[in-house]
């Protein structure tokens, strides 16, 4: 973590795998300020348990801007899905590796396994998880990997469009 002041705007660097005590180190400190924050986010992914509550603490803040840099990839990609705050794009560079969650990804906050293999199964034909991936403005190409559980990288102009609703310049 990295904390700059500027222009009573608080800086976050999230530059983590989203694991137990990186997510507890950014949920502390979006409920210890109440300044305006630029949330900056580098991570490959991780646990897509902790997406979850890192949303709800981006969600419940006041004044939040996120920054995806570098990569946003697998919780990362899902907590920028998750998240109404807006988003803004420094670096034409940026991508996102985009994937169903893996089995190993489904624990808790004290790393236990949330579901047995079979119960997992099932609720990996939920569709609700499908749904979202199919409003997803993909190429139909990019559609079929996800769906057959293939990984996909999306960049700058993609990942342009899926949030342009929620976009801002600087």
């Amino acid at each position: 973590m990295e904390l700059i002041v500027d222009n009573k705007r608080l800086t976050y660097i999230f530059n983590n795998d989203f694991e137990l005590s990186a997510i507890n180190d950014a949920i502390t400190f979006l409920n210890n300020n109440d300044l305006p924050i630029n949330f900056f986010i580098n991570t490959p992914g991780g646990y897509t348990s902790f997406v979850h509550p890192l949303t709800k603490a981006i969600e419940d803040y006041e004044d939040i801007v996120l920054y995806p840099i570098e990569e946003c990839s697998s919780s990362g990609f899902f907590l920028l899905m998750n998240t109404t705050v807006p988003i803004c794009f420094l670096d034409k560079s940026m991508r996102s590796i985009v994937h169903f969650p893996r089995i190993d990804c489904f624990v808790d906050l004290n790393e236990t396994p949330i579901y047995d293999k079979k119960e997992l199964k099932l609720r990996s034909a939920n569709n609700k998880f499908k749904n979202l991936l199919l409003e997803l403005p993909l190429e139909q190409k990019q559609l079929k990997k996800l769906l057959r559980g293939e990984d996909i990288v999306l960049y700058h102009d993609s990942l342009s469009e899926i949030f342009k609703d929620r976009l801002i310049h600087e």
